[in-house]
């Protein structure tokens, strides 16, 4: 049996079938749009918490610092030695600048700060900064010398405590390079100083190894 299609019905037909892709083409757009829009707006930043593992580098890392802070206040403080001198009352300490040693940008003066923060917070230790000692001159001078403060409250020379103890150290780096493999090694060592006598009454040091393979090409 033949079907016979009318003229009318064909033209019905071609216009559902132009709606119809006017339809998919409107969706597909749409869609497409929205991709546009969610790639232009995302800056793929994130919040991670401090201990979530990060990518891995040879480089002196957050994490590397993190440890390595932990490491030293957490030795010196139960070193039997400085356990003794701390027991009866707290001494005068300072704290100097971890000097780098290394071929790379690693910013010691955050590391430093942060030893020094981990030690004031055991409660073990006065301190003393020695990196503002200029500005302490500058402000003990006017406060003496323009009277613009109360005379009798006025700090004078000589009045500030002494440093009994001293801190400081130095990281160091190693790298040796065989073939497509690259080991890097760091050690971090730190000295605390008795100023009175000259005695070294507490060292320690912090080694951190490292190891990139280089890929190769066309893999």
């Amino acid at each position: 049996m033949t079907t016979v299609v009318t003229q009318p019905e064909r033209k019905k037909g071609i216009l559902n079938t132009m709606k119809n892709n006017l339809v998919t083409m409107r969706i597909l757009l749409g869609t497409f749009c929205l991709i546009l829009l969610s790639g232009c707006t995302t800056t793929g930043a994130y919040n991670a918490p401090l201990d979530s593992e990060r990518p891995l580098t040879t480089g002196f890392d957050p994490d590397d610092a993190r440890r390595t802070v932990e490491a030293m206040v957490d030795s010196m403080l139960v070193f039997p030695p400085v356990v003794d001198m701390i027991s009866q009352r707290r001494p005068v300490l300072d704290v100097a600048s971890v000097q780098n040693r290394t071929m790379q940008t690693i910013d010691t003066r955050s590391l430093t700060d942060s030893i020094r923060t981990r030690l004031i917070r055991s409660g073990k230790f006065r301190f003393k900064d020695r990196s503002t000692a200029g500005d302490d001159i500058t402000i003990m001078n006017e406060e003496n010398e323009l009277g613009l403060v109360d005379q009798s409250q006025a700090v004078k020379a000589g009045q500030q405590i002494a440093t009994e103890l001293y801190l400081y150290g130095a990281m160091v780096e190693m790298k040796a390079r065989s073939g497509r493999v690259t080991d890097v090694y760091y050690k971090i060592t730190m000295n605390l100083k008795d100023l009175t006598t000259g005695e070294i009454v507490w060292t320690d040091e912090k080694e951190i190894r490292k190891g990139s393979v280089r890929p190769k090409f066309g893999m």
